[in-house]
Order: structure tokens, then C-alpha cells, then sequence
């Protein structure tokens, strides 16, 4: 059997115990349910486990469920979205170690059946196993299209083994990277992670983080989206994180939890700072009386500031001007006017910017040319 993807609404659907293969109107007939939509077992080598599966219709017509098993993995990138595949297919299919009665169920309206499963584990096993039981079922069929075509609507719904073996599990995994956006004050902090499962089980890691100054002090902290990783693969997740934090130096705690008392941690430094860079001057034409410096808010405040710029010529100081109190939002940059500055002749001159702003100086001096 083809391998099927289906993303992660659909495995939603999976997850919650039923899964249509279409989604017509007449796809209301399909009203199913199983009451373990994910069945887990540890088991130990050489051993077996019994258990049932019941299924409900809660219909008022008569349902014919076929039943049968496929393997299923997730997909790499960490977003839940599952393959499923024929029974045997992925080097960690459990399928041949399960085996269930009966392989068909007719529900009445409103009625009830069971599935019995019996999950027997190969001495040499080890690690985790994987595979779904599906309940189908024929959900009805459209009218003919102009060719006289009818297509035929079925419902499924699928219940996960996870099966693990007793003794024999590595729950690890490795974070990769931890990234942080700039901490700007006009808009949310980006934060995230990549991590690798390392293990030979399903890992689901929930990762949580913190926010603290030097002194331990809590400033922030939240939680990721989850990530649901198989042996071997990789995922990335990632959160915002809506606050405010003064000026200082703080450090970002990743906890990332893999279940079982297994834990990564992770620290990023997080800086938020005042800085201001003179970027430029330009002056303007012979006898011309004004200019500009254009200045960038390297910082993660919004700063006011204001400044002067001294310019100096071979011959000594030949003018200088003031800025007006301008605002500059986090990583803006812009051109600020330069009044009152004396007409300058041609010639090359340098200029000593200055510029204020609470609690930060900036100072540059920088070559400045009037052309003809």
C-alpha cells in the first residue's frame, strides 16, 4: 500500500479517534467512536499483553467497520504530522508483533463491539514500536457527474500503538540551537529551538522558558509548542513572548522536558541596551546653511535624543549646528535636520558629532565634504 502523509489537522483528527479519508456532507453518516485513540504498552522481551478496543455507533443505521493494521511514523520537522504506510514498512513497525479478532464488526444502530489485541514482543527487541488499528467504514457515495463518475466517501477512524519495551529505552535527545530575536520594546521577544531525537522511542519534548537578571530575579517566562519527534529525526519549535524589559543583561533558561524525568537545559545570554551609531553627515552646496546626520537606534528601547556637530576645517572650528530632540524606535534609522550651522565654503571639513540621550553619549567624528 501507498504511503499516505496527512498534515496536522488531520492528525488531529487521528489523534482525537477518527479520521475521514474526505469530509462530504454525507459524511455525517460516519459517527463512530473508539474509546482508546492511543494505546501504550511496555512490555518486556519474551512477553505478551492483552487488551480490548471498543467501538461505538452512535448512529441510529447499522455500521460495517473493516479492520485492519498499518505502520505510522512522524515526519521530520517536529509538527505532528504523521505517514502512515503498509504493515511492515518502517524499520520501527510493530505490526507484526500485534495480532487482534475479530477483523470485522457490524454495530447496530447505537450499539457497541469490542476488538481484542494481543501485542507479543520478539526476544531481540529493544526500543520503541509503532502502528494503528484502523476501524473503516463505507460512508456512502456522490451522485454521477456529467460522465456518469461516482465517487465513494469512506470514513476511518485509528487507534496508535505505541509499544515499548521494558528495560530497553533511550529517552535522549539533543537541543541544537536555541534562538532569540532581538528583545526590542515595540514588539514581541521571538524565541525557539531545534532539537534531535537521539533515542529509540517517540519523543514529545514540552519546553518551557525563563527570563532572569543577574540576580535570579524573574522578568518572563512561557512555553514552546510541542514537538513530536521519532528515532533519529529533528524538529523546531518556536514562541513569542509579549513583555517589556529594562535596560540590562539577562539570561534566557530553555527547559525542555522528554518525559520520565529526562531533562535538557539550555542558557542564551540576553542583552537590552541603549545605543545609538552616527551613521553619516551631509552637508549641503557652497554657501548652503543646512545638513543632516543620519543616526540608528541599535538598541531595543525607543531613545530621544538630541545632539550638535562641531565642524572643523584645516584652519580650525568653522561652524555649528544643533539637532533638535528627535525619537528613534528600536532599530530605526534616520536622517535628523542640523540647525543653525554657518554657510561653509567648499573645501573638505570633519565633523564631531555629539549626541544625549538619557543614561547614553555617542560621540564620532566624521569627513564631511561641501562640493561645488
Amino acid at each position: 500500500m501507498r504511503p499516505v502523509s496527512v498534515g496536522s489537522a488531520t492528525a488531529s483528527l487521528l489523534a482525537a479517534g477518527w479520521l475521514l479519508t474526505a469530509v462530504p456532507p454525507i459524511a455525517e453518516a460516519f459517527q463512530t467512536r473508539i474509546n482508546r485513540p492511543v494505546v501504550q504498552e511496555t512490555v518486556a522481551r519474551g512477553q505478551a499483553v492483552t487488551g480490548a478496543i471498543e467501538v461505538e455507533n452512535q448512529g441510529d443505521e447499522p455500521v460495517q467497520l473493516e479492520v485492519y493494521l498499518q505502520d505510522w511514523e512522524y515526519l521530520e520537522g517536529g509538527n505532528g504530522e504523521k505517514q502512515f504506510s503498509s504493515p511492515g514498512s518502517s524499520p520501527w513497525s510493530a505490526s507484526s508483533w500485534i495480532s487482534y479478532y475479530p477483523s470485522r464488526l457490524e454495530l447496530p444502530g447505537r450499539g457497541k463491539g469490542t476488538v481484542e489485541y494481543t501485542v507479543r514482543v520478539p526476544m531481540d527487541a529493544s526500543g520503541g514500536r509503532y502502528a494503528v488499528l484502523f476501524f473503516e467504514s463505507a460512508v456512502g457515495a456522490s451522485p454521477p457527474d456529467e460522465q456518469g463518475v461516482v465517487v465513494q466517501y469512506t470514513g476511518r477512524l485509528g487507534s496508535l500503538f505505541e509499544i515499548e519495551v521494558a528495560g530497553t529505552v533511550e529517552r535522549t535527545g539533543e537541543l541544537r540551537e536555541v534562538t532569540v530575536g532581538r528583545p526590542d520594546d515595540d514588539r514581541p521577544l521571538a524565541l525557539g529551538y531545534s532539537f534531535v531525537n537521539t533515542g529509540n522511542v517517540v519523543l514529545r519534548p514540552k519546553a518551557y522558558f525563563n527570563i532572569v537578571d543577574r540576580t535570579g530575579r524573574y522578568f518572563g517566562r512561557g512555553e514552546f509548542n510541542p514537538l513530536y519527534t521519532f528515532p533519529g529525526r529533528s524538529g523546531s519549535t518556536a514562541t513569542e513572548w509579549t513583555g517589556r524589559l529594562p535596560v540590562g543583561d539577562y539570561t534566557l533558561l530553555v527547559t525542555v522536558d522528554l518525559g520520565a524525568d529526562d531533562v535538557l537545559v539550555a542558557e542564551e545570554p540576553l542583552r537590552v541596551a541603549r545605543e545609538l551609531v552616527i551613521e553619516s553627515v551631509r552637508l549641503q552646496a557652497p554657501g548652503g546653511s543646512s545638513a543632516e546626520v543620519t543616526v540608528h537606534n541599535a538598541g531595543n528601547v525607543q531613545t530621544t535624543f538630541e545632539g550638535t556637530v562641531v565642524v572643523r576645517g584645516a584652519s580650525g572650528a568653522e561652524g555649528a549646528g544643533r539637532m533638535a530632540a528627535a525619537t528613534l524606535s528600536p532599530d530605526e534609522r534616520r536622517p535628523i535636520a542640523l540647525r543653525g550651522l554657518d554657510p561653509l565654503a567648499a573645501g573638505t571639513y570633519e565633523c564631531h558629532v555629539h549626541l544625549t540621550a538619557e543614561g547614553l553619549t555617542a560621540d564620532r567624528k566624521v569627513p564631511c565634504d561641501v562640493s561645488r
